[in-house]
């Protein structure tokens, strides 16, 4: 089982107490809302320091971003190809 979280709606600390209940059964991506910049990258980076994050899930349409938000999108992949890890958009 993969859960998804979609910063702010789900957040991915709630994802990932979730999954601690069920280890080795549920993996979970990390996610963060580019609509808060700078914040939004930090927010990103903390979770995959402190969680097992598998991924970084983006939700441009739940999460309310766009082309203004490019650079951020940008930043938040870069975090996650250091990491190694990938990136879901819906």
């Amino acid at each position: 089982i993969v859960l998804l979280p979609i910063e702010p709606y789900i957040p991915t600390a709630f994802v990932a107490e979730t999954a601690r209940l069920r280890p080795g059964k549920i993996l979970h991506f990390g996610s963060a809302s580019p609509r808060d910049g700078a914040a939004a990258v930090r927010a990103f980076e903390d979770q995959v320091a402190a969680y097992p994050v598998r991924g970084l899930k983006l939700h441009n349409r739940r999460q309310g971003f766009g082309m203004e938000s490019v650079e951020t999108v940008v930043a938040l992949a870069r975090v996650a190809q250091a990491h190694g890890l990938p990136i879901l958009f819906d």
